[in-house]
């Protein structure tokens, strides 16, 4: 129980640090129940930068249809728990990091493209045939 409450507590302070840094709001002004456009005055822009950013850190996507229906900060809580419920995996700090392939599976010069939060995408050539 005292490991959710943490890991609750993670979630909302890393998404309060992207509000801030990425939308440039004050930290004590954002709670829950503030409305994203009307209250904090964030534009449609700044909307899809805000959802950028909490896909790297979180290691998540939001695709359009879901970022179209968040109104309030607790909206985009909800759905990034709601996430991590779904995917049984923690999130950060204990999530360090995510690896996708960006080429086909069957790609020679397949490359791989890790990511870590707060950092942008290191891509490593891998140089080996995958997958056959």
């Amino acid at each position: 129980m005292q490991q959710d409450n943490i890991q609750q507590d993670n979630i909302e302070a890393a998404f309060t640090g992207i509000l801030e840094n990425v939308a440039k709001l004050n930290r004590a002004d954002v709670t829950g129940d503030k409305r994203l456009r009307e209250d904090l005055g964030i534009d449609s822009l700044s909307l899809i930068d805000v959802a950028v950013a909490t896909e790297d850190t979180f290691g998540i996507r939001i695709p359009d249809e879901d970022l179209e229906r968040f109104q309030e900060v607790g909206d985009v809580l909800d759905y990034i728990r709601q996430w991590f419920a779904r995917c049984a995996s923690p999130p950060p700090p204990f999530q360090d990091q995510v690896v996708r392939n960006v080429f086909p599976s069957n790609s020679r010069d397949a490359i791989t493209a890790v990511s870590r939060p707060n950092d942008r995408i290191a891509h490593q050539r891998t140089g080996t045939s995958v997958g056959g």
